[in-house]
């Protein structure tokens, strides 16, 4: 789990180097500086644990390939126009389809949950996509790929608040000195689109 996800949060350096490349994408120093101590705070998640198993790294730089793509699609195609809860609506019911059709080939597809089970799945979903999803293309669309991608590498960090609250882990210092470098690129890339919005707004004609 430590490795899959520190290879999978590899999503940010791809969507700066991709809007970089090939949509000239300018990265400022403090874009650069934050992508840098993100990617340091999110290796710092990593326990040492893994099966050194080609096919899960391969598993897990897949998913930040096809993550990356996304994101770079929804800042840069036409997708950006379309409103981000028709975009959720649109790519739940991709998602649900495809993951009917797996389970089912693959003999996985169960209704078998007790009522509570149901209750949680419903509540898991409403978070996901509807907050989750929607809120991350919003941002996409107002901050562009590059910046929204850095900030949610903030997402280990909360994942470790709720497990503290929620199911009584406790709190490794590891952990917090990487929150707190990923707070530090946060910040970064927050004073960095503020510069970029002072330097547009100057630049355009009185």
């Amino acid at each position: 789990v430590g490795a899959g996800t520190v290879l999978q949060f590899i999503f940010p350096v791809i969507v700066a180097l991709v809007s970089a490349a090939i949509y000239k994408q300018k990265l400022n120093s403090y874009t650069i500086a934050a992508l840098i101590l993100s990617m340091l705070g999110v290796s710092l998640f990593y326990d040492g644990s893994t099966s050194a198993s080609i096919t899960g790294f391969l598993y897990s730089m897949i998913t930040a390939v096809s993550y990356s793509i996304y994101i770079l699609g929804v800042g840069h195609t036409r997708l950006k126009h379309i409103h981000f809860f028709k975009i959720s609506f649109y790519f739940s019911l991709i998602w649900s389809t495809v993951a009917f059709v797996f389970a089912a080939l693959t003999n996985q597809l169960t209704f078998d949950l007790e009522p509570r089970g149901w209750l949680y799945s419903l509540i898991v979903s409403l978070f996901v996509v509807v907050v989750g999803y929607s809120m991350f293309q919003l941002g996409i669309k107002l901050t562009g790929p590059t910046t929204a991608s850095i900030l949610s590498t903030v997402e280990p960090i909360s994942g470790n608040i709720a497990g503290i609250i929620l199911l009584g882990e406790t709190l490794i210092v590891r952990h917090a000195i990487a929150a707190l470098i990923i707070i530090g690129g946060v910040i970064l890339v927050s004073l960095g689109t503020n510069k970029n919005r002072r330097t547009n707004h100057s630049d355009r004609p009185a």
